[in-house]
């Protein structure tokens, strides 16, 4: 009973509100945030019982993970390989990373991942941002000669996140091109500038060269 008036809840929820696929790494977050508006629309009135109100949430909880599956699946399979845009890309003028210039770069331009803090992000992350181009770099651009699969760890165990990424990025990509792309992802992309708002750049991640994606 408490499982069919869960997913009639959710199918007339998701009929009226569809949500948008939401990023495997933003999911827990999501779900956490959907999970409050259930509860406080739903469990708290829909269930007299302490046991029924825990029941409906574990079940609501396992619903929303296998409806955000089902998009993802959905989303997956409508992707179109796109050469162009690949070939596109790969043309434009761009700074290589980790290069003395991508290093001063950072402190005149809004990066992809900062210009979604400044627009949607709350004060907070805002303050950041602006800490950051206010601050010294925090990478030395010396080490942009090291090879980085030799970084270690200082005697107290540590390693910048900076260097960390360096040295597994090797692993990383080859673990996302077997489980994920299934084809070689190219990732020399450098920095690339917005054609119209010059303050604004992006240095893409990698663009997977061959295969259905």
């Amino acid at each position: 009973m408490v499982y069919a008036a869960c997913c009639e809840w959710l199918d007339d929820w998701v009929s009226a509100y569809p949500p948008d696929l939401v990023d495997e790494w933003d999911l827990s977050q999501w779900l956490d945030a959907e999970m409050m508006d259930a509860v406080e629309t739903f469990v708290d009135y829909g269930f007299s019982t302490m046991r029924g109100k825990n029941d409906a949430i574990q079940i609501i909880r396992g619903l929303l993970y296998e409806y955000y599956l089902w998009e993802k699946d959905k989303a997956t399979h409508a992707l179109l390989p796109l050469p162009h845009i690949v070939s596109s890309l790969r043309s434009l003028p761009q700074t290589d990373q980790k290069s003395p210039a991508w290093f001063r770069e950072s402190k005149e331009l809004l990066t992809g991942h900062e210009f979604g803090s400044v627009c949607y992000g709350g004060a907070k992350t805002r303050e950041a941002v602006v800490r950051k181009k206010c601050s010294q770099l925090a990478v030395d651009e010396t080490i942009v000669t090291m090879n980085p699969t030799v970084f270690r760890s200082d005697e107290d165990g540590r390693l910048s996140a900076f260097k960390w990424g360096w040295r597994f990025e090797p692993v990383i990509r080859a673990v996302f091109e077997h489980a994920v792309a299934g084809a070689a992802v190219y990732d020399g992309l450098g920095r690339i500038r917005h054609p119209t708002l010059r303050r604004l750049a992006a240095s893409p991640d990698g663009l997977i060269l061959g295969g259905e994606r």
